[in-house]
């Protein structure tokens, strides 16, 4: 489920585990509501640009989540559009283009709801600043505050994660923990 970034911050002392599991639950619920009628697929797409994959997102309404190395992506969709953004991939010679198993909208603006959630867990528990260096692998930055580990979290929700630039913005050698 992609909840790394919630077991950084308990690590770094900037949360309670017992505030933790109040973040996960609001989560979890979400995804226990969508479980049943989720018709949302995933596709691994390896070779292709990003100005191509942006145009086949945008032909065919679904969202990149993951930017996981230089042309490896994971997009996001309805299985009807995720089989279109796949013919339109297969296309494309010599793509590695597969479904991969994730039925949760996470990482992309289908997810808005459950940063909804998130944002009403919020008012519930207390975020303290970090004990240590934590960074984002969404917004790949160093994350020093209460107001910046709380947005990250909540950008986790509608935000693709970005690996391939997230290990490029850490300049420290001390690191523990990226959330």
């Amino acid at each position: 489920f992609s909840l790394g970034e919630i077991t950084a911050i308990v690590l770094s002392g900037a949360v309670k585990w017992q505030h933790a599991i109040v973040l996960l639950k609001s989560i979890l619920d979400e995804f226990q509501i969508l479980e049943p009628n989720s018709n949302y697929r995933t596709l691994l797409v390896v070779g292709i640009t990003n100005k191509k994959l942006d145009e086949i997102c945008e032909q065919t309404n679904v969202s990149i989540s993951n930017y996981i190395f230089p042309k490896g992506r994971i997009m996001i969709g309805s299985e009807q559009n995720i089989a279109l953004a796949k013919k339109k991939c297969d296309s494309f010679k010599p793509p590695i283009c597969n479904y991969i198993s994730m039925t949760y909208p996470l990482h992309s603006y289908f997810a808005e709801h459950i940063k909804i959630k998130m944002e009403s867990a919020f008012k519930k528990i207390a975020i303290t600043p970090p004990n240590c260096h934590v960074y984002s692998n969404i917004c790949c930055a160093e994350l020093k505050t209460r107001d910046a580990l709380q947005n990250a979290l909540l950008n986790l929700c509608d935000s693709p994660v970005k690996w391939e630039y997230a290990f490029d913005s850490i300049p420290h050698r001390d690191i523990r923990f990226i959330a």
